[in-house]
């Protein structure tokens, strides 16, 4: 068998659970960006769970800011909140640098997709005392958190991002079974007529609703062993070739399952390796199309 690749956030109640530390980058080069009206900090990050509890951040604040810090988290850096907390500048470290917690609304998150921690403030104007993010300096070749990036938004009309480099910060989750919604029914495709002993392709492909990777189960129809390929991303088209040794008729059955288990429908498609081979490819397409639309056949026998 030859498989071919040809390559398509919702806020949830805070439940009393176990997070785990799932994303951190905590090296500190003694290096620190500022958060001050207008300038933003955001660092990107992959999640490998799929509900986000809290973020921990390493910085601190300089005298005593009129202003509060703003953390939130986005799928698009220059998107909208997700979900958001505001941190009292009382409770961030006062001129020493020190771990402290944004704790906001759990969400539910896709994992292996980029999100972004963002920092703001809720007022104030340049020179105000400010909030400082601690980040690492990298070197080429020595990117010390490589799935993500440090993005600076200050005097530049845009987001800048600083590859190499990354504020320090931990990431906090659990993957809830609950959450997460089975794949849609593949949709196969390939040819419906063909000759026995001749090496098809067909493709299998299916929609995740939480952007999940997919694995595909194909049976064949003609007696072999099932066969679970994968994972795939979601909606990613997969090719995978078989013959048909003997004349028949055979349904091709395949369901989809994400990398939690959840799983879809079976999807069908009859294919036929008949006793006489149609070589007109235009024979083959009106065949085809009478396969799929019946109500062709019905009309044309009017």
């Amino acid at each position: 068998m030859i498989i071919c690749v040809i390559f398509m956030p919702v806020v949830i109640s805070n439940i009393n659970t176990d997070d785990y530390l799932d994303q951190q980058q905590f090296y500190c080069s003694s290096s620190y960006w500022a958060a001050e009206a207008p300038c933003q900090l955001a660092q990107s990050f992959k999640p490998t769970l799929n509900v986000l509890t809290r973020v921990s951040l390493y910085g601190w604040r300089n005298e005593s800011p009129t202003n509060n810090l703003i953390v939130s988290i986005r799928n698009v850096v220059n998107g909208r909140d997700l979900t958001s907390v505001i941190i009292d500048n009382s409770d961030i470290s006062k001129f020493n640098s020190n771990w402290f917690d944004a704790d906001f609304p759990d969400i539910s998150v896709v994992p292996e997709r980029t999100y972004y921690i963002v920092w703001t403030t809720t007022s104030g104007v340049i020179g105000n005392p400010f909030f400082w993010w601690c980040y690492a300096k990298g070197n080429p070749g020595d990117d010390l958190y490589s799935r993500g990036d440090m993005w600076l938004r200050c005097s530049c009309p845009g987001w800048l991002k600083q590859e190499l480099s990354d504020f320090c910060f931990k990431t906090y989750g659990y993957n809830d079974e609950g959450s997460n919604l089975p794949p849609g029914k593949p949709l196969i495709d390939g040819r419906i007529y063909g000759k026995s002993g001749n090496e098809y392709d067909y493709s299998f492909v299916s929609i995740d609703s939480n952007g999940d990777n997919v694995l595909y189960s194909i049976n064949w129809g003609d007696g072999t062993e099932e066969v679970l390929i994968g994972p795939y991303p979601s909606g990613l088209q997969v090719s995978v070739k078989h013959k048909w040794l003997e004349q028949g008729d055979y349904n091709i059955n395949s369901k989809a399952r994400d990398v939690y288990g959840a799983e879809s429908d079976w999807a069908s498609l009859e294919i036929s390796m008949p006793k006489i081979y149609i070589h007109n490819p235009i024979i083959l397409q009106l065949m085809r199309m009478l396969e799929r639309f019946p109500f062709f056949e019905k009309i044309l026998k009017q």
